[in-house]
């Protein structure tokens, strides 16, 4: 059991770095030219592909009971990927990462409010510590709180990713996790197809395509693909409040790899405010591992 439990913590570890790449990769994918819409459509349309021609003999027979299940986690992870895309035309990629980290304050409610049992009071503490954080990174000296649309996109995210953690937690334990990210991957990717169908009417050039081309398939196959498959294989053993602490450290790794590939300064505003928010998501974990 203890290893089985140190494997899920080192799959939900690894999906936090992937993700944190994935700020970077977006962001490339916007410069190229592709718009937000297009981004989602195709990294839910590549990973849905690749994982259902790999895992074709398991999710060929998913029935309607699993569907039901997994299209509520799809639908969850369509709508937090839609915001995080959007805010990040808006924002910089460290203030979308760490921004989104602050779900990890928002599953406890979450689940409380699913299971009816009440959150321990430093879970009800914790998210002022993180708003204390999310002002100070969006404060300027001499500027007062620069906090823009981008932002307030982000926050919205942050809920839904928590939703969809949450959801997790229930929907892990009744659907294998092959089949579950199979559903999971499809819902987003036909709810993609069809915002892309509603909002996006720019003419995609041959050139955009080819610059934005690797960072979308690194979203595809990778970021969404591989990730979501560890994530679910991992909340079969993991809580989502363990789950969601491992996963907010992609704030972290999608700061240190914005500022290392050049889209941003480090400032101490970003240092600051990240752990800030960072102390949040680690101290909400305290709890859980004196009981275990």
């Amino acid at each position: 059991m203890e290893k089985k439990s140190a494997l899920s913590d080192l799959l939900l570890l690894l999906v936090a770095m992937i993700w944190g790449a994935g700020f970077s990769a977006t962001q490339l994918a916007l410069e190229a030219g592709l718009s937000a819409a297009l981004i989602l459509a195709l990294r839910f349309g590549v990973a849905a592909i690749a994982l259902g021609a790999i895992c074709w003999k398991q999710v060929v027979h998913v029935n309607g009971r699993e569907w039901a299940c997994g299209a509520l986690s799809g639908l969850f992870l369509f709508a937090a990927f839609c915001l995080q895309t959007e805010a990040q035309r808006l924002t910089t990629p460290s203030n979308c990462a760490f921004l989104t980290t602050t779900n990890v304050v928002m599953v406890p409610f979450l689940v409380w409010a699913v299971t009816r049992r009440r959150p321990e009071t430093r879970h009800l503490l914790l998210p002022l510590l993180a708003l204390l954080g999310v002002f100070v990174l969006g404060y300027a000296p001499g500027q007062g709180l620069r906090f823009g649309a981008g932002d307030v996109l982000a926050l919205l995210c942050a809920l839904f990713f928590a939703a969809h953690i949450a959801s997790l937690q229930f929907t892990a334990q009744r659907v294998e996790a092959r089949r579950l990210t199979f559903i999971q991957m499809t819902t987003a990717a036909g709810l993609a197809l069809l915002y892309f169908l509603a909002v996006d009417r720019a003419p995609v050039r041959g050139a955009q395509m080819r610059q934005g081309l690797l960072p979308v398939l690194y979203l595809g196959l990778f970021s969404t693909c591989l990730c979501f498959f560890m994530q679910t294989a991992a909340q079969k053993r993991a809580s989502a409040a363990k789950a969601a602490i491992f996963l907010s450290l992609e704030g972290v790794f999608g700061s240190l790899f914005s500022v290392c590939l050049g889209f941003e300064p480090f400032t101490w505003n970003l240092a600051l405010g990240g752990g800030l928010l960072f102390l949040a998501a680690a101290l909400s974990e305290l709890p859980a591992r004196r009981r275990a």
